[in-house]
């Protein structure tokens, strides 16, 4: 703690002015004694084995007093190079989050720009499809047995169906939360492949008949012939357009390209972690929701609120 670190310090520069301060006064006192035997012309014997006596017994407390400047010194440096230590790492850290704060910002910039991406399409890719119809669909036709006109019609159709397709995601049904077994790993749900429409779109009819399908008194086919009628054509042509307008109904609705979804979300899936990059964070993807998600523009901006506080508390310790 800060507080604790000066207290420290402080109690080190007091023992090494307090060490240095007795060894001057020691030193002075044996300069003194040296000086009093020498002004009362003391016999020299004498005056040697006093100052002698005397500068032994004032040594330990030098001693003491110049173990204690040392270790202040010692402990001074040792700090100074702490601190140097301390302020390298922390500018080091600054660096590093204003970096990752910059590329935050540059993530949610570009945002929109990936939000069109999704819109206009992941995955373009040109298709050819074939729709079998064949069904009853008029059994108005049933007279007594025996009379010609007991019989059903049935439509058979083949359409072929030539389209390019665009397939996508909805970006803001992504969510995303960070998991709760490690910081460092984003789970991510609600990725959906979503079909966008057709920039072309050609449709051919390649077989297309009304047949009569006659009847015996047990309902049983006996025989079928086409029927080229013009009741039989006026239904061929609704029938025809029915079979269109139900292909196109369930295009739309993404039935008919359902088969596509696996590829669109793995890519959608890349394009994620493309987008989240700068966050250096193991990302999983998962159907398991959680009430504490965000889209991703609320995430991202989380996340960088959380990197601006780090960077402040850095700055101001």
């Amino acid at each position: 703690m800060p507080f604790l670190k000066t207290i420290n310090e402080f109690s080190r520069n007091v023992q090494g002015l307090a060490g240095a301060l007795i060894m001057i006064l020691c030193i002075a006192g044996i300069l003194a004694l040296a000086i009093f035997m020498i002004v009362k012309k003391i016999n020299k014997p004498i005056a040697v084995i006093a100052t002698a006596l005397g500068s032994c017994i004032l040594m330990m407390p030098i001693m003491w007093g110049l173990n204690n400047l040392v270790e202040s010194k010692v402990g001074t440096i040792e700090t100074t190079l702490i601190k140097r230590n301390q302020i390298r790492e922390q500018e080091r850290k600054i660096n590093e989050l204003e970096n990752q704060i910059r590329q935050i910002e540059s993530t949610g910039f570009n945002l929109q720009e990936f939000q069109k991406i999704l819109e206009l399409g992941l995955i373009e890719t040109s298709l050819r499809q074939t729709v079998l119809d064949k069904k009853v669909f008029d059994t108005t036709h049933r007279g007594f047995i025996g009379i010609d006109v007991n019989y059903d019609w049935e439509y058979l159709g083949v359409m072929t169906n030539s389209l390019t397709a665009k397939f996508g995601v909805d970006l803001k049904k992504i969510k995303l939360y960070n998991s709760t077994d490690s910081s460092d790993t984003i789970m991510i749900y609600g990725i959906q492949a979503k079909f966008l429409g057709t920039s072309e779109y050609e449709s051919n009819v390649e077989v297309s008949e009304v047949r009569k399908l006659i009847l015996n008194g047990n309902s049983v086919i006996t025989n079928i012939q086409i029927d080229n009628s013009k009741p039989a054509k006026d239904a061929l042509r609704t029938q025809e357009n029915l079979m269109e307008s139900t292909y196109r109904r369930r295009l739309n609705q993404g039935l008919e390209t359902d088969f596509m979804d696996e590829t669109v979300e793995k890519l959608a899936e890349n394009f994620i972690k493309m987008i989240l990059a700068p966050l250096n964070k193991k990302i999983i993807f998962s159907n398991i929701e959680n009430p504490d998600a965000l889209d991703l523009s609320s995430f991202l901006e989380q996340v960088k609120a959380e990197k601006s506080m780090e960077l402040e508390i850095l700055k101001t310790d």
